[in-house]
């Protein structure tokens, strides 16, 4: 796995691009719509250096990152809020919220 202190200088951007590349795979694409969505909310070399890593991950890895990074970033329920509002509307960016992206989001809901 990727060594986590190599994320110990992670903003909340990183985390945020983290959670939304992870659930654009979840129809296993990732569009163009998803990539400039993601732009949207993060400068372009924060997306860069998550995805490098990203790339090196397994799904299960991705998900431990996103569960180590939590604490840092996920302290309250607004926290929780405000990414899950962000999440959704990331699923619906291509035009299309699939049942797999609606599993997704229900496991990513309970898991922050």
């Amino acid at each position: 796995m990727s060594d986590i202190k190599s994320q110990s200088d992670w903003s909340y951007d990183h985390f945020l691009c983290l959670v939304l590349l992870h659930a654009s795979y979840a129809d296993f694409e990732y569009t163009q719509e998803e990539k400039e969505h993601i732009l949207s909310y993060v400068p372009s070399e924060i997306l860069v250096e998550v995805e490098t890593t990203f790339d090196k991950l397994s799904d299960f890895e991705q998900l431990n990152l996103i569960m180590n990074l939590k604490p840092r970033f996920v302290n309250s329920s607004d926290d929780k809020a405000k990414i899950l509002h962000v999440l959704k509307d990331h699923f619906k960016s291509d035009g299309d919220y699939s049942k797999l992206e609606e599993s997704l989001y229900l496991f990513l809901e309970k898991l922050l």
